[in-house]
């Protein structure tokens, strides 16, 4: 085995860990602002942005792991399994935060 698939078939796994990284970066950054008297609206435009953009990225980047995977004819590393982990629970937290401020918003009456 060459080196230049070994690094292929770590890429993906890498690039999902990336996006679930720069989500927390951003859930640290809305927690952090969070606690001021504006509330969530506070956090920066960027990381708002990222905060929201991040889970989707997360669940495309997880259909290529998979994808390629299955074209492949390979099992899944502990580094794809891993990976899988992290998007999930950072889609599922991605998730529950959108319905706690699109509730927020409806008793502020926003919505």
């Amino acid at each position: 085995m060459n080196v230049v698939s070994l690094k292929n078939r770590s890429a993906h796994s890498l690039g999902l860990l990336g996006c679930v990284a720069l989500w927390f970066a951003a859930i640290c950054v809305w927690y952090e602002n969070s606690a001021s008297k504006d509330g969530w609206s506070q956090t920066p435009l960027f990381w708002m942005l990222v905060l929201v953009v991040a889970p989707l990225s997360c669940i495309a980047a997880a259909v290529v792991l998979l994808r390629a995977r299955r074209l492949a004819a390979q099992r899944l590393s502990w580094l794809d399994w891993c990976a899988l982990v992290a998007g999930v629970l950072a889609v599922s937290i991605g998730g529950l935060l959108v319905v706690m401020v699109v509730s927020s918003m409806r008793g502020m009456g926003i919505l």
